[in-house]
């Protein structure tokens, strides 16, 4: 009898969302935010969550691999919304999880 994969099988969607995800971490590096995936060790008397951090002076996205793909891409793209963007190429697929319906990416007020 075969054995069953332990691998998940991803969705069309997951696999979107995937890819997403992997543009938003290269328009993070190009402006300077470093990303890592990693898993978040949550051991007991405290709680570890995705989120923005400073590490020997640079900022760095953590973001926890336990959690679904498109959490992690929400969470980027809300970092994102605060850095300059201005000089970035944003499809309008991007621009929009950025900035929301409408918005104008990483310009000032």
């Amino acid at each position: 009898m075969a054995k069953k994969s332990k691998a998940a099988k991803t969705s069309p969607a997951d696999e979107h969302n995937r890819a997403l995800l992997d543009r938003l971490k290269e328009i993070a590096d190009s402006v300077g935010l470093e990303v890592r995936e990693e898993k978040l060790h949550r051991d007991a008397g405290y709680s570890v969550q995705s989120g923005l951090c400073t590490v020997d002076g640079k900022e760095v996205m953590l973001l926890d691999r336990k959690v679904p793909v498109a959490e992690r891409l929400e969470l980027l793209a809300i970092a994102l919304k605060e850095s300059d963007l201005a000089g970035q190429y944003l499809d309008p697929e991007l621009r929009e999880l950025i900035d929301g319906p409408g918005g104008s990416a990483g310009t000032p007020a």
